[in-house]
């Protein structure tokens, strides 16, 4: 065991740009452990091919008088087929197994490939609140990957989500992701019930076709229509006001 520092990417597809991505993280990690004395480590790298069908992205990244070189490994079949890693304490090592196993041809091992994911995400229902949401997360990705149908994992859609919304970073990205939809779908619900209610207040008939023009405001502009109309200004000409508007920055962009 020597200094490196190993750098591993897990990549689900093919991509031809993966020698410059890699180019570019090494320089950033060269840069980030570079010690005081200004030597810089060696820094291995490895692509981890999780796709099905085989690998064939270019490993090596050259231009006049710089460029990398690096490992892309078709992750079936590593670790034992995914053996030494479905019966591990962690989570997410017992997920990755199933990514290293290769998909059977023949019904007897089909049967057993099943099995193993049902074995796998049986075992995930029973970890602690820190680490089932991002392992759920990960087996559904996993299980997208391999084309494997959760409709025949047993109980997985009933299995109940149980996590820290503070340790544990999907749940948490989730979380606030649902918030902030959340939030902005009340806003939008507010500024389009308060137009409507603003032009029906003053005895006009709110036309059906208008609705489709409400869906085609940003929430800023659905505020300003909202404004306008507050004020007195129909939501015909409130909307031709946005409309104009938008012309007008569609013309400024083409000029520069």
């Amino acid at each position: 065991m020597d200094d490196s520092i190993w750098h591993i990417e897990f990549q689900s597809s093919n991509d031809p740009e993966m020698p410059w991505r890699m180019y570019q993280y090494k320089a950033l990690l060269l840069m980030y452990y570079r010690n005081e004395n200004g030597d810089f480590p060696i820094v291995r790298q490895r692509v981890y091919y999780t796709g099905n069908g085989a690998p064939n992205m270019p490993d090596k990244f050259q231009v006049p008088g710089t460029g990398v070189i690096f490992e892309v490994v078709d992750l079936k079949g590593q670790f034992d087929n995914g053996r030494d890693l479905l019966d591990s304490d962690a989570p997410m090592d017992r997920v990755l197994g199933l990514l290293c196993m290769r998909r059977p041809h023949d019904d007897v091992g089909r049967r057993e490939y099943l099995r193993a994911w049902q074995r796998v995400a049986n075992t995930l229902n029973r970890e602690n609140t820190s680490a089932q949401m991002d392992a759920r997360t990960l087996f559904e990705f996993a299980a997208d990957i391999r084309n494997v149908d959760l409709r025949k994992i047993r109980g997985w859609p009933e299995m109940p989500i149980t996590a820290n919304l503070e340790n544990t970073i999907l749940a948490k990205q989730l979380y606030n992701k649902g918030v902030s939809y959340g939030e902005d779908i009340g806003r939008r619900s507010v500024y389009e019930e308060d137009i409507i209610g603003n032009v029906e207040a003053k005895g006009q008939r709110w036309k059906p076709q208008n609705d489709a023009r409400l869906k085609d405001l940003s929430q800023e502009e659905l505020k300003r229509v909202r404004d306008m109309s507050r004020s007195g200004i129909t939501f015909d000409a409130a909307y031709s006001r946005i409309e104009a508007e938008r012309n007008r920055r569609r013309d400024d962009e083409n000029i520069l």
